[in-house]
């Protein structure tokens, strides 16, 4: 496999919770905007249910290398790459909790989203999907059970 960089951006520290991502919601499908440490941001679509994965031009935006003629999937679903999660600048941005929490680099169309977070990045955690406020949150867990959670307003 290719090597890749590490990113020069320090971690932003873990903010209290609950916490409200830096997200949009476009035609009820919610989108996490990060930025990468150069300035650009990536556009990164949330499916609960799916993969985790960064398009060729997301890698592109991170900085990181990859080969385009190399495969390592199949010929319907090819991969140029495999990267480790990256540091993102600006807003926090969690990174998944499995142990596993590498992202898969594969080409995507240019007016497609630059990577996806999927099932490993959703798990273990509680969260509120808001869509009359467009708002994506990243709730507290009480007690220490599985489903348990406790919604707190914002102060504002």
């Amino acid at each position: 496999l290719a090597t890749f960089p590490v990113l020069a951006a320090e971690p932003v520290a873990t903010p209290q919770l609950p916490y409200t991502l830096p997200a949009t919601m476009e035609h009820h499908r919610f989108f996490v905007e990060a930025q990468a440490p150069g300035g650009e941001v990536l556009r990164l679509f949330t499916d609960s249910g799916g993969g985790m994965n960064l398009t060729t031009r997301g890698a592109d935006k991170l900085g990181l290398s990859y080969d385009k003629d190399q495969n390592l999937g199949s010929e319907h679903e090819p991969i140029h790459g495999m990267a480790s999660w990256p540091v993102y600048a600006g807003p926090w941005i969690p990174p998944p909790k499995s142990a596993d929490t590498r992202l898969a680099i594969m080409p995507g169309p240019g007016w497609m989203h630059d990577g996806m977070l999927g099932t490993a990045w959703f798990g273990d955690r509680t969260w509120e999907w808001d869509y009359r406020a467009g708002t994506l949150r990243l709730l507290r867990k009480e007690g220490g059970r599985s489903g348990a959670w406790k919604r707190e307003e914002d102060p504002s």
